[in-house]
C-alpha cells in the first residue's frame, strides 16, 4: 500500500503504488500520442472534503463524439483521421478504470473536438492531521 500526498494540502489517499502508476502511466502516455504536436501535457492534483482528483489534459484533437460512449470499453480505440497511426493493445483504459474502481474512486473525461481532452480520477481522501 502506498500513500500518495496531496502537495496542495494536507490530504492522502492510500493506494497501490504500483496500481495508480498504472493509471497514470496510461493516462499520459494517451495524452502524448493524442495531444498536438509538440503539446505540453497538464496533470494537476485537487480535492474536495472527501476526494482527490487528478487530471490529465492534452490538446489535441479531442475525443470523436461517436467514441465517447465506449471510450473504456477492451479492445476500443478511436479513428485518428489523417493523424499518425498509434500503436495500442486498446486496453489501457479499460485497466485504468478498473483500477480505479478497485481503489474505490471513479474515472472519467471530459472532450471537446479540436481542443483536446482531461481524462480525471478520483479517490477517496484519507485526512491527516
Amino acid at each position: 500500500s502506498y500513500q500518495l500526498e496531496d502537495l496542495s494540502a494536507n490530504s492522502m489517499v492510500d493506494c497501490d503504488a504500483h496500481r495508480i502508476e498504472q493509471v497514470l502511466t496510461n493516462l499520459l502516455s494517451n495524452a502524448a500520442k493524442y495531444g498536438a504536436e509538440n503539446d505540453v501535457i497538464n496533470v494537476t492534483i485537487s480535492q474536495s472534503d472527501d476526494r482527490v482528483k487528478i487530471e490529465v489534459t492534452d490538446h489535441g484533437s479531442g475525443i470523436p463524439t461517436e467514441f465517447q460512449s465506449r471510450v473504456f470499453e477492451k479492445f476500443a480505440m478511436a479513428k485518428q483521421g489523417n493523424r499518425k497511426e498509434v500503436n495500442s493493445s486498446g486496453l489501457g483504459l479499460s485497466i485504468a478504470k478498473a483500477i480505479v474502481n478497485q481503489h474505490g474512486g471513479a474515472i472519467g473525461f471530459i472532450s471537446e473536438i479540436n481542443k483536446g481532452a482531461t481524462f480525471y480520477f478520483d479517490l477517496p481522501r484519507v485526512n491527516v492531521n
